[in-house]
């Protein structure tokens, strides 16, 4: 899956070249980008701090198809996250660091 691919090489524009401008994305702790710019922001400050030892696996993909042009996705994972273990720890420092709501 291109996503793990993109995120094991710690390459955030390669996860932002994924998704549509408009795009939404609700991560793992249940935080909500709303565009491209900001999940790509939040994925490249993910995978240079928490995610930097990390190794991603997708076990699992189940694409649901609203329109023609557009779908919901969801992942089974292995190895995301990975903040010493605790996904608590992990949940209070991406709360911290949340992009804003406004999209350009």
């Amino acid at each position: 899956m291109r996503f793990a691919v993109a995120g094991n090489a710690k390459d955030p524009d390669g996860i932002g070249a994924l998704f549509a401008e408009d795009a939404d994305f609700v991560n793992v702790v249940g935080l909500w980008w709303r565009c491209r710019q900001h999940s790509w922001k939040a994925h490249a400050m993910g995978l240079q701090t928490f995610f930097r030892d990390s190794i991603l696996t997708i076990e699992q993909t189940e694409v649901t198809y609203v329109t023609d042009a557009v779908a919901t996705v969801h992942h089974d994972r292995r190895g995301w996250p990975r903040a010493g273990g605790r996904l608590h720890d992990l949940r209070r420092r991406v709360s911290s660091r949340r992009v804003s709501s406004q999209c350009p």
